[in-house]
């Protein structure tokens, strides 16, 4: 059973501390401007690229990516307009609770992780694309 988000998160979070080279780090939890905090943030001296992680069945999976990461996160000046969008793909193989929230308009229903990527990456305004990056981690078990 896919767990909740921030146990997710703090589960990566901790896989990743070690592995992180020239010193980055990814804390949980990280400051925003308007008293906003992000899920994590990739820090490295001055800089602090927001990375903000959804699950699957979040009602707002489908428009985080912009609506959230994009105009609270990426505006921190140490973000410099870029962040990181991670959602925690499970699969359809799970409780109703956490099956994958259906896509918006005309976009096709994801059935891997891949295509949930190529659909969420389609969301993003395309003069955005560059800046904000879009990872669907397959935590699926097929």
């Amino acid at each position: 059973i896919p767990r909740i988000e921030n146990e997710c998160r703090d589960r990566l979070l901790i896989a990743l501390r070690d592995k992180l080279p020239f010193n980055i780090s990814c804390p949980p939890e990280v400051a925003m401007p308007g008293g906003k905090r992000s899920d994590s943030a990739f820090t490295y001296g001055k800089i602090a690229v927001p990375f903000e992680a959804k699950g699957q069945w979040h009602d707002q999976v489908w428009s985080a990516a912009e609506k959230q990461l994009d105009t609270y996160y990426c505006i921190d000046y140490k973000a410099a307009k870029r962040g990181i969008y991670l959602v925690f793909w499970f699969g359809t193989q799970v409780p109703n609770s956490r099956k994958p929230k259906l896509p918006p308009g005309e976009i096709p229903i994801p059935a891997t992780a891949g295509e949930m990527q190529v659909a969420l990456q389609s969301t993003i305004p395309a003069h955005r694309k560059s800046d904000i990056a879009i990872v669907v981690l397959d935590a699926s078990r097929s």
